[in-house]
């Protein structure tokens, strides 16, 4: 009998991070509610309700896509805690998180994927860690399908439209900012010493830059900052004691 929710989404090692930052926020989503009712399934996007991975099969029939909109549908139905009621957060708090969602999720990820994509040195790397397991025929065919889709997609979105020292701008910024937020948040989370839905957005966004070989840039900026550290061995320790990987990397 299936789980009550199967988490569809790209095949990876249990004991490291996804290679997508929304799969892996979905998941660590269900981690920090310590809900089990779930499965990891491995898809592919063309079995996605909207093209795009992650998606979960609520009850082995409903298909809903999109991290956000499963969040808000699951707490909803009261399937799962609402993790910012949990940790009480004011009209406000709740309003600052959905901004900072909406940097992380709408700017700066689709500049890291960018640089994975469009930054010749950096696309080799992605080639072996993402590809290399695809039988090299249909990996001839897949990737210059691939890569123009996803650099189109980009460019369609307007990150892809800025200059390579613009993009880099973008993640730079990012990470002083978080930085800064994270110093004034006065406890182990980013609004205190309760993890909320916000936590589960930024820890997925860490812990997937750290995870991809092919974005050495973000990753050398997270390793300069001990807070960020910090930040990511706490919520590993927490939620995925089995990415022994991230925690060597982030050790003091």
């Amino acid at each position: 009998m299936p789980a009550e929710i199967q988490l569809c989404v790209f095949e990876k090692k249990f004991e490291e991070p996804s290679g997508s930052g929304y799969c892996q926020k979905l998941e660590t989503f269900f981690r920090a509610c310590e809900y089990t009712k779930y499965e990891v399934v491995h898809s592919t996007i063309s079995k996605a309700p909207k093209g795009k991975l992650p998606f979960i099969i609520l009850d082995g029939k409903q298909h809903i896509a999109d991290s956000h909109f499963i969040i808000r549908h699951l707490i909803r139905e009261g399937r799962i805690k609402d993790l910012d009621k949990e940790a009480g957060l004011t009209p406000i708090q709740r309003a600052e998180s959905r901004a900072w969602q909406a940097y992380m999720e709408e700017l700066v990820y689709p500049a890291a994927v960018w640089t994975r994509f469009a930054y010749p040195e950096n696309f080799e790397i992605l080639k072996q860690e993402v590809f290399n397991s695809v039988p090299i025929l249909i990996r001839w065919i897949l990737l210059p399908v691939i890569k123009s889709r996803v650099r189109k997609g980009l460019i369609g979105h307007g990150v892809g439209r800025h200059s390579r020292e613009e993009v880099d701008s973008i993640i730079e910024d990012f990470v002083e900012n978080l930085t800064t937020r994270l110093h004034a948040s006065n406890g182990d989370f980013f609004h205190g010493k309760s993890p909320s839905v916000i936590d589960c957005v930024v820890y997925g966004n860490l812990v997937n830059a750290l995870q991809m070989k092919s974005n050495p840039t973000y990753t050398k900026l997270i390793l300069s900052k001990e807070i960020l550290k910090a930040y990511i061995a706490r919520g590993t320790r927490l939620w995925f004691p089995e990415y022994t990987g991230i925690l060597e990397m982030v050790k003091g």
